[in-house]
């Protein structure tokens, strides 16, 4: 269910270094609020022209790109660990809850609980059990 974050760049030519940075910035501070400016300064380019150049690099925007990231890793620790899903949302850079519960649905279709329970449990899927409702 869970698809890879950011899609390989598009350009013609070999690694773009600038992006390449710009995710490995990414990837180590997923946890932090991340903002535009800071990686924008870090690449020495105006927020618009870091903005335009990630988009048409990465295929997608920036904001888009850490969103997706940080839910990448909330499907791994949902999958591989029992941690309650509020330690889950500040764990991967999300402040608020009710936030990451509606941008993990808007991504996947289902809660974060629900996806846990499908890829934790995927025989009651095979069995033709409803994992999405609570037993009981």
């Amino acid at each position: 269910m869970a698809s890879p974050w950011v899609p390989p760049p598009q350009d013609k030519g070999g690694t773009d270094d600038l992006i390449d940075d710009a995710l490995n910035y990414l990837f180590t501070n997923s946890a932090r609020e991340i903002r535009l400016a800071d990686v924008a300064a870090r690449v020495a380019m105006s927020e618009s022209s870091f903005s335009r150049y990630f988009r048409r690099s990465a295929g997608q925007s920036f904001s888009d790109t850490v969103r997706k990231l940080r839910l990448a890793h909330a499907c791994q620790l949902l999958e591989n660990s029992d941690e309650p899903i509020s330690t889950i949302c500040h764990r991967t850079g999300y402040q608020n809850l009710s936030n990451f519960n509606r941008q993990f649905r808007r991504e996947y279709g289902i809660t974060p609980g629900q996806y846990r329970r499908i890829h934790q449990h995927p025989e009651l899927v095979l069995a033709g059990s409803n994992p999405t409702q609570p037993e009981g």
